[in-house]
């Protein structure tokens, strides 16, 4: 008994889990991924799990799905029980009043990938117990994991490093991290040598709003695709479930260009929900031009070649005090979102956000701009992002482009979206 209690109290320490009976039986190994849903009734699970089933089947995985009913304690029971199988993966949708660690330990630390002939993970810690830092493990089997070496360090002091996420582009590799204290995504391209060591040759910031905790997703075409969070937190004050309640971005897609710079752009597919298309010519175009089409969820593509600073306004009302404007500078190559009149509530975060792109002789400039109601997604000259939370109040659909100077050439292209 003396003996049973000690180890007991051993693997309780430890977090030991014992081996489900069936996978302990079986002489072959199975390929499982659990999931574990909040809630049985939401259409989009259903949906969601319909599309896994038909993706995993393809590579001989088979799904163990739990429901948790929202109840923060079966939340915990099932999780135990899919370690329990020793299950390959788990899809993990936590309940409202779930354990945060558990969310954290799943979805904010690790990332595997694989490199060369090895299958590697980054895990995001600590180093010296006061700078923010990226490890590096390697596993032949997904269970036993050896340490390899630190992989990448921050500069700053007491910065939590969050959502390690690397890609491998032939020779090179990009290596994408959050930053929370400040709230920000950095990105690097480099090289890994044969001991694993991470050699920077170019990086930069992801995006300048509100876009954070980014994941990679390799679709069935071979494309690389991003995703994230749009931040709920610009609205303070305001009475909100949380600022992780916010929405998703559009999934991007991602590459590497021949000069070490990530490339983002807006997922393709995203051109299936246009429906009636203004076109404008801003050729020589001095003070403000309105588009005809007024709407709330619109995509607008342009290019503008000019020497002076434009804007572009959304989300305008019929009267001019609330509006989204988004500045561009073609000649210093820098753009901002002044957001001092997006909403007329005072309690909303109405500090301006400051961006920058590739410029070029021509001061020409290409954006691409997505309009959801409270969300705008600015792409510039493919190098570029900004994402931006906005609270308006009064019923603003007008767009408009302005200069006090003067638009060389330019034509810009408005969509009206619709679901």
């Amino acid at each position: 008994p003396e003996i049973r209690l000690r180890v007991y109290e051993a693997a309780k320490k430890l977090n030991y889990v014992p081996k489900s009976l069936k996978n302990r039986n079986s002489k072959e190994e199975p390929k499982t991924l659990a999931v574990l849903l909040d809630q049985i009734v939401n259409p989009f699970y259903s949906r969601m799990l319909e599309e896994a089933t038909k993706q995993f089947a393809h590579t001989g995985y088979r799904l163990m799905v739990f429901f948790n009913d929202e109840n923060a304690a079966a939340e915990k029971i099932n999780f135990d029980l899919a370690l329990s199988h020793k299950c390959d993966g788990i899809i993990f949708v936590p309940t409202p009043d779930g354990d945060d660690d558990m969310v954290q330990t799943l979805a904010e630390k690790t990332f595997v990938f694989r490199w060369k002939e090895g299958i590697y993970a980054l895990v995001a810690g600590v180093v010296n117990e006061e700078y923010g830092a990226v490890h590096l493990y390697k596993t032949e089997d997904f269970r036993k994991w050896t340490y390899v070496r630190e992989f990448f360090r921050n500069t700053c002091r007491k910065e939590v490093m969050e959502c390690p996420n690397l890609v491998v582009f032939g020779d090179k590799v990009l290596f994408v991290h959050s930053i929370w204290d400040v709230r920000i995504l950095r990105w690097f391209v480099g090289t890994l040598d044969e001991d694993m060591g991470f050699h920077v040759l170019n990086g930069g910031s992801v995006d300048y709003g509100d876009f954070f905790a980014s994941q990679i997703y390799f679709d069935e075409n071979g494309r690389v695709l991003m995703w994230g969070w749009l931040r709920e937190d610009p609205r303070r004050g305001l009475l909100t479930d949380g600022e992780w309640a916010g929405v998703q971005a559009i999934p991007r897609v991602v590459s590497v260009n021949e000069k070490n710079e990530l490339v983002l752009s807006r997922l393709p597919e995203f051109e299936k929900l246009r429906t009636d298309q203004e076109t404008v010519s801003v050729n020589d175009l001095s003070g403000e031009k309105y588009f005809d089409t007024k709407s709330y969820t619109a995509e607008l593509t342009g290019t503008v070649i000019s020497d002076d600073v434009f804007s572009i306004k959304l989300l305008m009302d019929e009267t001019g005090r609330e509006y989204t404007e988004i500045v561009f500078n073609p000649r210093e190559g820098t753009y901002y979102a002044p957001m001092e009149s997006s909403s007329l509530l005072k309690e909303v975060d109405k500090r301006p956000l400051f961006g920058a792109f590739e410029k070029n002789e021509e001061h020409k400039v290409e954006f691409d701009i997505l309009i959801d109601c409270s969300v705008v997604e600015i792409f510039v000259n493919k190098t570029s992002c900004m994402s931006l939370r906005v609270y308006p109040v009064l019923e603003g659909n007008r767009i408009s482009v302005e200069t006090k100077g003067k638009i060389q050439k330019g034509e810009i292209s408005v969509y009206s979206i619709a679901l």
